[in-house]
């Protein structure tokens, strides 16, 4: 199973198992994946889990998404 590894200042590093299929990222509490950090958009990304293959996609957030 793909895997995550979520580290923001000041908070505990997370790490979260992706099970195929398509993950939203954001500060919302309407995401899978929730940052609370201010540089990230309420609903930032999109992470698709898909056969083995992993790819970011880019919600149109304010400060972008890096990998």
């Amino acid at each position: 199973m793909e895997k995550i590894i979520i580290k923001v200042p000041g908070a505990p590093v997370r790490e979260v198992e992706l099970a195929p299929g398509v993950f939203k990222v954001g500060r919302s509490i309407n995401t899978d994946l929730r940052i609370e950090h201010p540089s990230v958009s309420g609903s930032h990304c999109e992470i698709i889990v898909d056969g083995g293959t992993v790819s970011v996609k880019d919600l149109g957030s304010t400060n972008g998404t890096f990998l």
